[in-house]
């Protein structure tokens, strides 16, 4: 039997976060890209610059893919979140309808069966009881 626990906000709280985390990256990548292109385009010219400038290029094609990694986090963990409200909101009406069906009722309460189990009872009886003279 699988089980699982969660608490579904704690999802979308997390996935809050890698989205926060993404916004300050982006800020960050943003900010230094101008940094380096102010230094590599005035500053700084010849072979060096140019391997820089290449390396830099492959840095923003890896943090792109890093931001489409840590985004598409955030977007599993809202579905989760959202999958999660839905499973436990589907079994809770679904237990809630289930008790709302169900009332408790005794044997007495049942038009008849007290007679038939009383019936069954001298019948096992009798049976018994000829088995008993069988026996002897």
């Amino acid at each position: 039997m699988v089980q699982y626990r969660v608490r579904p906000e704690s999802l979308g709280e997390v996935a809050q976060m890698l989205r926060s985390v993404v916004a300050t990256f982006d800020g960050h990548i943003s900010e230094t890209d101008a940094a380096v292109r102010n230094v590599v385009d005035t500053a700084w010219k010849g072979e060096d610059a140019t391997a820089f400038q290449s390396t830099w290029g492959e840095f923003q094609a890896s943090s792109a893919v890093l931001r489409g990694v840590l985004e598409s986090l955030a977007v599993r963990l809202m579905s989760a979140e959202t999958a999660y409200h839905g499973n436990e909101t589907s079994l809770g009406g679904a237990f809630a309808d289930t008790r709302s069906q169900l009332t408790p009722q005794t044997a007495r309460d049942k038009a008849g069966l007290s007679d038939r189990v009383t019936a069954d009872e001298q019948r096992a009886e009798a049976v018994w009881t000829d088995l008993e003279e069988d026996r002897t």
